[in-house]
């Protein structure tokens, strides 16, 4: 009986890997936002729930009755769902994370991704990675906005207000969202089924919390994936290398007043770089979504050729190997 405890007690633990990179990439979100150890028993009992949550999804533990089912197929070493008629239909996990940004939601099988230790298991994590990141900002956001309202109801009325728009916006519908939201949301989910789908340019697309958004007026990051982190400044600072990341804002060609607005706004932002949009772009893209009834592919899909083009050398022009993106340009995968 004793050696067969002592063989127990010797035998090496079976290491969960999944649940390690659960844990990083929860905490890479939070620690993005310097205050989170002021906000209390309540949003650490939350995030542990959410952390139970993500990884009941992960082992199939939800109702999957409304979402589409996404396998992956071993032959073609593509995702796919089946359609109405029980045929496979093809999507790159570039397009399927894209058009979670669109709120389409998908049940995602662990084990045919992770079947064989090749490209699926590198979709899967693209695919989790996005969950975990939007699904710790719903907690992570509406903690920062209940401590931020109460700091700023008697200090900053302009800061309360603002505040107030963004998480208003955030709950809002695609026909009553305002133009320069929706074109953030078209750029950020074109430049996110880039960088998965085209790997050679080791980039990531990441959503910002919103006090990131109120204080430093981000609207997302652009990551280097070989990011060094730099030095440690203390428990909760980092110093990053400028040339790594990239901070965009929007901006829509509306009036000239509301452009110099912005300008105003980013003199007190560090290295944000302001983008400028046409609405009328913004309009005929979503307009010709709306008239593909399948929505199997999100929006930004219906950019014309060239408006893709000057998003990518506008935003990733020396950030990324010129060999890489002329590639994605030439080639047309855009």
């Amino acid at each position: 009986m004793n050696l067969e405890r002592n063989n127990l007690e010797n035998k090496p633990q079976k290491i969960d890997i999944f649940k390690q990179k659960l844990e990083t990439h929860v905490n890479e979100i939070l620690t993005a936002y310097q205050g989170r150890g002021d906000l209390g028993e309540e949003f650490n009992a939350e995030i542990l729930e959410l952390k139970n949550r993500l990884n009941n999804i992960k082992n199939g533990n939800i109702d999957k009755s409304n979402l589409i089912q996404i396998k992956y197929d071993l032959k073609t070493e593509s995702p796919y769902f089946l359609d109405e008629r029980k045929e496979k239909k093809y999507l790159s996990m570039g397009q399927i994370v894209s058009n979670t940004i669109w709120d389409k939601e998908y049940y995602m099988s662990f084990d045919s991704f992770n079947e064989t230790k090749d490209k699926g298991e590198v979709m899967y994590d693209d695919y989790f990675k996005t969950l975990t990141e939007k699904e710790t900002l719903k907690v992570l956001n509406k903690y920062i906005y209940e401590k931020e309202i109460l700091k700023n109801s008697t200090k900053d009325a302009f800061k309360m207000n603002a505040y107030k728009n963004s998480r208003e916006e955030g709950n809002k519908s695609l026909e009553n969202m305002r133009s320069g939201i929706i074109a953030e949301k078209l750029v950020r989910s074109f430049l996110t089924r880039i960088a998965i789908d085209n790997k050679d340019l080791e980039i990531e697309i990441s959503e910002v919390n919103i006090y990131q958004d109120i204080e430093y007026k981000i609207d997302f990051l652009i990551k280097n994936k070989h990011i060094n982190r730099g030095v440690k400044v203390d428990s909760d600072e980092y110093e990053e290398e400028k040339d790594k990341i990239r901070k965009i804002q929007f901006t829509i060609n509306a009036s000239r007043e509301s452009e110099e607005l912005k300008k105003k706004q980013l003199e007190i932002a560090d290295d944000v770089i302001l983008v400028k949009m046409p609405e009328l772009e913004i309009g005929k893209t979503i307009r010709k979504w709306k008239e593909d009834k399948s929505h199997d592919y999100s929006p930004d899909k219906y950019f014309d050729t060239e408006t893709k083009r000057e998003i990518l050398e506008q935003m990733l022009k020396g950030f990324v190997s010129d060999e890489a993106l002329d590639k994605i340009i030439k080639s047309a995968i855009i």
